[in-house]
């Protein structure tokens, strides 16, 4: 049986992002914060499905938005300022629109994970 490997975000990262509270700061998502949390539930479902976590096939879809954003749904503008993160990361290559799925470079997931 292979090891399971443990990713976690580098320590450079300001601390709010390994204690959660940057979900609760009026400046909430912004690039960062977005890409923190999408590929953290990408890991959390892999961990849970006993998946194979492959760094260069990250992707997503926009049912897993509803997932990862549900509670900030209902906030006024939320899904605005989520449309406008998401824009600005597709304009940046961070993130590569392919099908159905959104694609995360794999530069970024290094950026931010050992």
């Amino acid at each position: 049986m292979e090891p399971k490997i443990s990713f976690k975000l580098k320590s450079e990262l300001p601390i709010k992002y390994e204690l959660g509270l940057h979900r609760v700061l009026p400046s909430y998502p912004t690039e960062t914060d977005f890409m923190v949390d999408i590929i953290q539930y990408i890991i959390k479902v892999c961990e849970i499905k006993d998946k194979n976590f492959n760094p260069a096939d990250l992707k997503f879809s926009a049912k897993t938005l509803k997932y990862v954003f549900n509670e900030n749904e209902v906030t006024p503008g939320f899904k605005d300022k989520l449309r406008i993160v998401i824009k600005k990361l597709m304009d940046a290559e961070t993130l590569i629109k392919r099908g159905e799925f959104l694609y995360i470079n794999k530069a970024v997931f290094n950026e931010l994970y050992n």
